[in-house]
């Protein structure tokens, strides 16, 4: 029961959530949160969105997409904070009911804290798959990056990622924040990027 001061009631605390869906296409990707669907429409591969407004603590979580195994977890949100989701191509299930299909992972960067807005621009990468790794260079400096794995980018500002000597991403924001390049696709050459803007939103 929410607490009162003189016959008001406070409003529940509350925090901000992204999510992206980076399981391959083409079917959408559907969040359940506390048995209630975060967005009805669900998500398109690909798809990532601004800050959803939630309630903070503990809740049970499912995620479902056609073609992959269903997936319940618990998270934690902290009051006013501001966190992330990034559902991606897990291992092959190999027993039981889903026996074959995939499993979704989940990657949850670290949420951003009420008073601890990201003070200049800070990059990260997150190889999302299918691919299983692959090597780029980062304003001219060779680094390589494997699925699952986040990689902490050593640039400030500025960043061009090129592959094979093309350019496949380049940004320079306006803004400080925690921004993770999120990287797609079954082969080298068939590669997209998503910025995923981990950054402070405002929560009422």
């Amino acid at each position: 029961m929410p607490w009162s001061v003189h016959g008001q009631t406070s409003a529940p605390p509350k925090a901000s959530i992204v999510i992206m869906n980076a399981l391959p296409g083409p079917e959408k990707l559907h969040v359940f949160m506390s048995n209630k669907e975060i967005r009805p429409s669900g998500y398109n591969p690909g798809q990532s969105t601004g800050g959803v407004i939630i309630p903070s603590g503990k809740a049970p979580m499912e995620v479902r997409c056609l073609g992959f195994a269903p997936k319940s977890f618990t998270a934690d949100f902290p009051s006013r904070s501001n966190c992330a989701m990034v559902f991606y191509p897990g291992e092959e299930i190999k027993e039981g009911p889903d026996k074959g299909k995939r499993s979704i992972g989940i990657f949850t960067p670290p949420p951003i804290l009420d008073g601890q807005a990201p003070k200049s621009k800070n990059w990260e990468a997150f190889m999302a798959g299918p691919l299983a790794e692959a090597s780029f260079t980062l304003n001219e400096k060779p680094i390589r990056l494997s699925l699952g794995q986040p990689l902490k980018l050593e640039v400030q500002g500025f960043l061009e990622i090129k592959s094979n000597g093309a350019t496949l991403y380049a940004d320079n924001p306006d803004s400080p924040g925690n921004y993770w390049l999120i990287f797609l696709g079954n082969s080298p050459d068939k590669l997209s990027v998503v910025k995923l803007n981990h950054i402070n939103f405002n929560i009422p």
